[in-house]
């Protein structure tokens, strides 16, 4: 309750549309707590904030789960929560592969927090994200890309993509 006034309002989302850069945006929201987190950096590009808010997002989860009242419910759900950027990080992986180009990744999730993100990012084939999945406890996941090869249909690599948001989802629900 005593955060409340430290929340992004529906206010402050109404300033925020009519800004036009970052530093205006940053100005509108310096008496938030995450206004208060932003300020502290130097932040100058969308690149610059969009990292930043991800990290924001890393450290409220963090905080969280350092709460002695918090319950092992919650923390499964957190947990569960957090895999959907695991996920998003095997997409872009794939993605890079793909295309043969570096691509960004979120810093969340398993394969983050196991300092992998690195090597998931020079993976040069679908076999070394297997790895780094198992590496992680990802079994799941890394088994359904044994169906996943550059050279398939575009289609192919869709519905492969598809199945790991299915086992994502099936397991949030758990």
């Amino acid at each position: 309750k005593g955060e409340e006034a430290h929340l992004v309002t529906p206010e402050h989302m109404n300033r925020l549309l009519r800004v036009s850069d970052i530093i205006e945006a940053l100005e509108v929201i310096r008496d938030t707590d995450i206004g208060n987190y932003l300020g502290s950096f130097l932040i100058k590009t969308f690149d610059e904030l969009d990292e930043r808010l991800w990290l924001y997002l890393a450290d409220s989860l963090k905080f969280i789960r350092w709460l002695k009242p918090v319950t092992s419910e919650i923390l499964r759900i957190i947990d569960a929560y957090v895999t959907k950027y695991d996920v998003l990080n095997i997409k872009a992986a794939l993605q890079g592969i793909l295309t043969r180009k570096k691509t960004q990744f979120i810093p969340l999730g398993i394969i983050h927090d196991q300092g992998l993100l690195p090597e998931l990012g020079n993976a040069s084939d679908v076999g070394a994200i297997i790895k780094i999945l198992d590496q992680c406890g990802l079994t799941d996941y890394a088994a359904l890309l044994a169906g996943y090869g550059v050279d398939a249909e575009a289609t192919v690599r869709l519905l492969v993509e598809a199945k790991l948001d299915r086992k994502y989802y099936a397991n949030l629900l758990k």
